[in-house]
C-alpha cells in the first residue's frame, strides 16, 4: 500500500506527499535565538535580539548614518515581534519549553520603552538635562537629532501589548480610536495612494495639531514630535492594532471597521507592497490577513481568496517569492512572510497548495546557514524602514526576526503536510 501511495504522490508532483519532520531545524533555530539574546546592557537592553539599521549614500551624505554601515538598534519593536512568534510556536507545541525563559527575559527588558500607558520605539537617554529618545548607536547629525525624538506609536504599543497577553489600559484603546485619519490634511504618501480620510488608525499616538509639538529637526530636548509634523496611515500598523483589538474583543470602537476597509481596499487595489509606509515588503499584508483569519476575525475574510491567489501567482519556480521593484528583492524575507501567509490561508488537502508549500520549505532550507556554533539561522533582510521620505534608504534588518519567522514556517509546514 505504501508503494502505491508514494507512486501517486510522485505522479501528483508531491501534492499528497508527507513532510519529514523539521524538528531538528526548528530546535537548532531556537538554539540560535537562545544564544543571541542579549544578557547585559550595551548596544541592546538585556533580553533583546539584534536589529541593525543602515543607510544608503544619500541620507548618509546629509548626516543620517554612514553609507552601508550597520548600526545596532536598541528597539522594543523587533524583540516584541520575535516574542510574538515564539509564543505562538510554544502554544502550538508546549514541549518547546526553552521558549519560556527567552520570553521572560525579553519582557523583563521592556521597561525602558514604557511611556505610561504606551510604548516607544526607542529607549530614553539624557541630553542637556532632559530625557529624550532616539537611536543609541546610529550617527545622526545634530540638526537631525530632534527628528528622532518620536512620540509613542501605535505599532510598538499594539505589538507589545499583544505579547504581554494581559489587560490593555482603556486609555490606549481610546487613543487608538481618537487618533485616526479623519477630517485632516493627508500625508503626501497616503494622498498619492488615494488614501484620504480613511477613518483608519494612524501611526503616531500624538495630536499632529498640538500647538506645543516642536517642528524643528534639531533640539530633541524640546520634546517629542511626529517626524516632519504629519501623521500617516500604514496598513501593517493598522493590522497590528486590529489583531490586538480583536483579541481583547473591542471591535466596536471607532476605527475598527474603517481600518478593516482600508486593508480590504489595499488588497483590491493590489497595494501589497505600497500600503505599508514602514514595511517595504510585498507579503507582510498577506501575512496579516492570514493571522486575522487564524483569529477567526471576519475583518478581511472577503479578501482572503484574492490574497491566496496573489500568493500562488507570485511564487517563483524555485519555491521562493521576491519583492517587486523599487523594493529590494529580499528573497529570504519575502519567502518567510509569503510561506507563513500560504500556510495560514491555504488548504492542507489541496494538492497544489501542498506542492507549493513543499517547494517553499525546500528553498528556505537550501538558503539557511549555520553560525560558528552550528546553529541554524537565516540572514536578516529588510524588516521595516524609516519614514516615507526614507522608505528605501534607511532600513532595519534582523537575523533573529527572520530566523524566528522561518522556524515558525517550518513548524506550520510540518502540520500542513502531515
Amino acid at each position: 500500500m505504501k508503494f502505491y501511495i508514494s507512486l501517486l504522490s510522485l505522479l501528483l508532483g508531491c501534492g499528497l506527499c508527507h513532510a519529514r519532520t523539521y524538528q531538528p531545524e526548528i530546535l537548532s533555530a531556537l538554539k540560535y535565538l537562545e544564544s543571541t539574546q542579549a544578557t547585559r546592557s550595551g548596544d541592546y537592553e538585556p533580553g533583546q535580539w539584534a536589529t541593525e539599521v543602515t543607510a544608503i549614500l544619500l541620507p548618509s551624505m546629509v548626516g543620517v548614518g554612514a553609507w552601508g554601515k550597520p548600526y545596532p538598534e536598541a528597539t522594543i519593536f523587533t524583540t516584541a515581534s520575535i516574542v510574538g512568534v515564539l509564543q505562538e510556536m510554544q502554544d502550538s507545541d508546549p514541549t518547546l519549553r526553552q521558549i519560556g525563559p527567552m520570553v521572560e527575559k525579553a519582557i523583563d527588558g521592556f521597561a525602558p520603552f514604557y511611556m505610561e500607558p504606551f510604548f516607544n520605539f526607542y529607549p530614553p537617554r539624557k541630553r542637556n538635562g532632559a530625557w529624550v529618545r532616539g537611536p543609541r548607536s546610529m550617527f545622526l547629525a545634530p540638526y537631525f537629532r530632534g527628528l528622532a525624538h518620536i512620540p509613542p506609536d501605535a505599532d510598538s504599543t499594539s505589538v507589545t501589548y499583544w505579547v504581554l497577553r494581559g489587560p490593555v489600559p482603556e486609555t490606549v484603546v481610546q487613543t487608538f480610536a481618537r487618533i485616526r485619519d479623519v477630517d485632516r490634511k493627508p500625508h503626501s504618501y497616503n494622498r498619492r495612494s488615494g488614501n484620504v480620510n480613511t477613518g483608519a488608525f494612524m501611526t503616531w499616538l500624538m495630536d499632529e495639531k498640538d500647538p506645543d509639538m516642536p517642528h524643528r529637526f534639531w533640539q530633541p530636548e524640546l520634546g517629542p514630535r511626529i517626524p516632519f509634523g504629519t501623521n500617516d496611515v500604514d496598513c501593517i500598523v493598522n493590522a497590528n492594532v486590529l489583531k490586538l483589538l480583536t483579541r481583547i474583543q473591542r471591535d466596536e470602537i471607532p476605527g475598527y471597521k474603517e481600518s478593516c476597509e482600508f486593508l480590504k481596499k489595499s488588497i483590491r487595489h493590489s497595494e501589497y507592497g505600497r500600503c505599508g509606509i514602514y514595511y517595504p515588503n510585498d507579503f507582510m499584508l498577506a501575512m496579516s490577513v492570514g493571522e486575522l483569519k487564524q483569529m477567526k476575525a471576519s475583518c478581511t475574510a472577503s479578501e482572503e481568496p484574492t490574497v491566496l491567489r496573489y500568493l500562488l501567482e507570485t511564487q517563483s519556480q524555485d519555491g521562493s517569492w521576491m519583492n517587486a521593484p523599487p523594493a529590494r528583492p529580499d528573497r529570504i524575507q519575502a519567502t518567510v512572510a509569503a510561506l507563513n501567509s500560504l500556510l495560514l490561508l491555504g488548504d492542507s488537502q489541496n494538492s497544489v497548495h501542498r506542492k507549493r508549500v513543499h517547494k517553499a520549505v525546500n528553498y528556505l532550507l537550501a538558503h539557511s546557514r549555520r553560525n560558528r556554533d552550528g546553529h541554524l539561522n537565516w540572514r536578516g533582510q529588510v524588516f521595516f524602514s524609516a519614514v516615507a521620505q526614507a522608505r528605501f534608504s534607511v532600513v532595519w534588518r534582523s537575523t533573529p526576526y527572520t530566523t524566528a519567522l522561518a522556524a515558525m514556517a517550518l513548524q506550520r509546514a510540518e502540520r500542513f503536510l502531515d
